[in-house]
């Protein structure tokens, strides 16, 4: 059978958010598509599903590695993805779908997700190479906005497999907080585009549950991420720094300098490696000539 969609929901956190995000799933569903759930190797089946979704099983249990194998195992052109907790209602993905059907450089749609604390229309690249979601109290309630996103945020988004595949798609080395607009980022340098479609809703009844690290990890995947994307922008490297200072205790603080000061060392480690390894690629490498007479001997 051919799928136009592969619908990815993980198996993360309560039992509860699972089972009402695949009930209204499969409830809503449009014809023609496969859901997806990725879960951990000893995850077990509860409430005997596997005739009507697929599992997908990983060694790897954090959300990026569990997208990744979701996809790799997809068999549709589109992905969706969809964090536990989310519901939907019929034809949600119309919009979405006929907005990658028309425009093939358009390489991810995202939702507009609905939370207790606010609508999410995405993630945008902030001052410092910094993960934000755009206000979107000003959006309009039909059309398409304006807003120039990176990507989807990790709660819901379409994304073309195509595309997802070639830039490698999310990467945990990002870490949780970071692997949504980081993967954003890549496509765009890619030369794709995302867009917000407005009359495509996710809604979540209660706060999305999701971990984000802090303290040394927290700091250590920023630093990460600010090496690989800080160059596209050319705010103040300072006004970052100050920004692990605010909403932490100076412990949290302290902790999460720390961890980027251990990535800035490990970015650089690594790219004095690199330099090594081409200079002595370079050097040990034979002229042509002696290389053909090398050969012939």
């Amino acid at each position: 059978m051919q799928h136009h969609i592969s619908i990815i929901v993980p198996a993360l956190g309560g039992q509860t958010q699972l089972e009402e995000t695949l009930l209204a799933v499969l409830e809503n569903r449009p014809a023609g598509s496969e859901v997806l759930v990725p879960c951990s190797m000893d995850y077990r089946d509860p409430y005997a599903l596997d005739d009507e979704v697929r599992f997908v099983r990983s060694a790897a249990e954090d959300w990026m590695s569990l997208a990744n194998a979701a996809v790799a195992a997809s068999r549709a052109d589109i992905v969706h993805w969809m964090w536990p907790g989310a519901t939907v209602v019929e034809d949600w993905t119309e919009s979405a779908l006929d907005a990658l059907h028309y425009d093939l450089e358009l390489a991810a749609v995202s939702p507009l997700v609905d939370t207790p604390a606010g609508k999410v229309a995405g993630v945008v690249l902030g001052p410092g190479a910094t993960r934000v979601e755009p206000d979107c109290r000003h959006c309009r309630l039909t059309g398409s906005d304006r807003i120039q996103l990176a990507g989807p945020s990790y709660l819901a988004g379409f994304y073309r497999r195509s595309a997802l595949c070639e830039v490698g798609g999310w990467d945990p080395s990002m870490g949780a907080q970071y692997a949504d607009l980081d993967l954003g980022l890549q496509l765009q340098l890619a030369g794709f585009r995302a867009h917000l479609q407005i009359s495509c809703n996710v809604e979540f009844a209660q706060q999305p549950d999701t971990t984000i690290p802090s303290g040394y990890a927290r700091g250590l995947m920023a630093e990460r991420f600010y090496r690989r994307h800080g160059t596209l922008e050319r705010r103040s490297r300072i006004g970052t720094l100050l920004g692990d200072w605010r909403g932490t205790s100076p412990t949290q603080a302290v902790a999460s300098w720390a961890g980027r000061a251990a990535g800035m060392w490990s970015s650089r480690r690594r790219a004095r490696f690199l330099e090594r390894v081409v200079v002595s690629d370079i050097v040990d490498r034979p002229d042509s000539d002696a290389w053909q007479e090398r050969r012939a001997a």
